[in-house]
């Protein structure tokens, strides 16, 4: 169940906290007060999509904070399956949006990704509005209904892991199953691209050592320059005098000095040291002469065209070697493959005709599973409708065989509906009004949910086209569902709000030119006074007062 909710900065709410109950709450207000804000800041943080417009005007971010508590086994294990810690049965919820378009998200204080989070909400959150109810006038989302009240996991698993294994074989067959002509087309141009890169007999990190050795050749003349000033400043010149023929002056000297001097011998161990580095540091410089062998001009040459030769082939297969020699592994697959196609399809095509009896038969079980559960859902939801004001209501499911396999097996399911004695069953889409859409989709949810127990079920103004009596009979309804899990509904019906076990009214103020969204727990008068209000509009008399306190009393015993 939702415990708390925090809400910063979204729309006209400058800042609200609601603490909610277990069993049935309602919310309230004028029309244009905010209701809806309070739903989409839950939506925000069950992973609904983030339009930075919904920030308060003036501020850099906005934040929702929902914390969850009594969370199913169902969504535990999906935590644990995240890595998130969920030991106490909570879970807290925090969204951060902010107007660059960065967003923040982080379940019990990790951050989670969009997807995690959504699969982990599909365990706390149910949310119906009008878009709901239009999902029920397209027959293709039936099958998804029936399947949610069958709850086969296990078998519908299977029947989607044989299904995908059968079109995975379609498709590699497909790619084998081209015309002669365009086989022969297509090898020849394989065989050539093949051969072209092949010739170049390429080599992993080539062209990085071409272009080394080739700036060296363009400073040749630089480098033995410098090599030789080296050499002679350190080692050998004509004049004799080098830093290393100095050094064995120096060496000379200081052994003299050895019966005066008391660390002459660790002095002459560093001139020899000394000169062992100058040594290696003359060689060191040497071997950058030695690395070129040949006339440089010619070796520029023949460095040069090699280079060609490797940007033509990237201006054709890829960018570097490494990408034209895996370019070329891609294409010897593939020729090998169209080499082999002739087998190869036969052997698919054996594959795809096994994997699609093995699908079929899992369609078929998934068919019977359907057919026993279209006749209970049938008679459960015709008997909620009879609740629901509906008496003379029938309610079916037909389930047509298809020929072709889908992802949903080999049924086409559609729900049937009459809502009077006599008149013919019709698809539900042709024939239920507004209020009637509403009443079937909660005798729909009033049945799946018995699978949903501890979840939050939100209901967005459910009583669209409903009044009087059958208002009343939906407001029990709602009742009915909070003994098994936390009930929201927003409403502007005084027989559905008379019901609730806690009220909460949104209303808007004015401050310093801007308007500002509050939400308040009722109770005693001022719960009166508000379904007075949705009774009686802006006159509201003794008379409606009067209605709305024995509408309120009236509900205390269900």
């Amino acid at each position: 169940m939702l415990t708390s909710l925090h809400i910063e900065n979204i729309a006209v709410i400058k800042s609200a906290d609601v603490d909610f109950t277990r069993g049935f709450n309602v919310i309230t207000g004028q029309t244009g007060a905010g209701k809806s804000m309070l739903i989409d800041s839950i939506n925000l943080v069950m992973g609904g999509r983030a339009e930075r417009d919904i920030i308060r005007t003036g501020e850099n971010s906005a934040t929702v904070d929902a914390l969850f508590s009594d969370c199913s086994e169902a969504c535990v294990d999906v935590m644990k399956n995240y890595g998130l810690p969920c030991d106490s049965g909570e879970v807290s919820i925090h969204k951060e949006l902010y107007t660059d378009g960065k967003t923040v998200t982080k379940v019990n204080g990790r951050s989670v990704s969009v997807s995690a989070l959504r699969e982990i909400c599909s365990h706390l959150v149910n949310i119906h509005g009008q878009h709901d109810n239009q999902t029920l006038l397209k027959p293709e989302n039936h099958v998804d209904f029936l399947d949610s009240f069958a709850d086969d996991t296990e078998l519908f698993e299977k029947y989607r892991a044989d299904f995908s294994a059968y079109c995975d074989a379609c498709a590699r067959l497909k790619e084998c199953e081209i015309d002669d002509k365009e086989k022969l087309r297509r090898t020849e141009m394989l065989s050539f691209q093949i051969n072209e890169i092949d010739s170049a007999k390429l080599k992993a990190g080539e062209e990085t050592a071409l272009e080394e050795t080739k700036r060296k050749i363009k400073s040749y003349e630089k480098i033995n320059k410098c090599v030789s000033v080296v050499y002679m400043a350190l080692y050998e010149n004509e004049k004799g005098i080098t830093a290393s023929t100095l050094i064995d002056k120096a060496q000379a000297a200081v052994s003299s000095l050895s019966d005066l001097l008391d660390d002459s011998d660790d002095i002459l161990s560093k001139l020899i040291d000394i000169k062992e580095e100058l040594a290696l540091i003359t060689e060191k410089v040497g071997a950058l002469s030695h690395d070129i062998k040949g006339d440089p001009d010619e070796l520029l040459t023949k460095i040069e065209s090699r280079l060609a030769l490797i940007d033509k082939l990237k201006r054709k297969y890829g960018e570097s070697v490494e990408e034209i020699l895996e370019y070329r592994d891609n294409l010897k697959r593939e020729y090998d493959l169209l080499s082999e196609s002739d087998n190869i399809a036969a052997e698919l095509e054996k594959e795809c005709d096994r994997l699609k009896s093995t699908a079929a038969r899992s369609a078929i079980s998934l068919s019977e599973v359907r057919a026993k559960a279209a006749q209970s859902l049938g008679k459960k939801i015709s008997e909620e409708l009879v609740y629901l004001d509906m008496p003379s209501a029938k309610f079916t499911v037909q389930i047509n065989p298809s020929d072709d396999l889908t992802k949903n097996g080999c049924d086409e399911v559609e729900f049937f509906f009459s809502a009077n004695t006599g008149e013919p069953m019709l698809p539900l889409a042709r024939i239920a009004s507004g209020g009637e859409l509403a009443r079937v989709m909660l005798a729909i949810k009033s049945v799946l949910t018995e699978k949903d127990e501890g979840m939050l079920l939100i209901f967005d103004e459910i009583d669209t086209g409903i009044s009087g009596k059958t208002s009343l009979k939906i407001g029990k309804k709602l009742k009915e569902l909070s003994r098994r899990a936390q009930v929201m509904c927003v409403t502007h019906s005084a027989q559905i709000a008379s019901v609730a076990n806690t009220h909460f009214l949104i209303y808007k103020s004015e401050k310093d030119n801007r308007t500002y969204c509050h939400v308040k727990a009722l109770s005693g008068d001022e719960r009166i006074s508000e379904i007075a209000r949705i009774i009686g509009g802006e006159r509201i008399t003794d008379t409606v007062r009067a209605t709305a306190k024995e509408l309120i009393e009236q509900a205390e015993g269900l």
